[in-house]
């Protein structure tokens, strides 16, 4: 059976292991994110864009003030 296209997108899945440590360095990841941020179009070429890098301990750190806040307000 073929697929339309609308079902294909509604099935689509992405399956991937995450681990903690990266194959890129810090240094290379801060700057693939900056050359983005300021090569992206934007609307009207405003380059309004901002972001936040997290890394390491200030990444572990976001994820536990997630979890915390998605406690005390998701029903288990």
């Amino acid at each position: 059976m073929e697929r339309t296209f609308k079902e294909a997108l509604r099935h689509r899945r992405s399956y991937y292991a995450l681990a903690p440590e990266s194959p890129i360095d810090d240094t290379r990841i801060e700057e693939i994110v900056r050359f983005a941020i300021k090569h992206v179009p934007s609307a009207f070429n405003s380059q309004s864009t901002r972001a936040v890098l997290l890394l390491h301990e200030h990444h572990d750190e976001l994820w536990k003030i997630v979890k915390r806040t998605l406690r005390a307000i998701v029903p288990e």
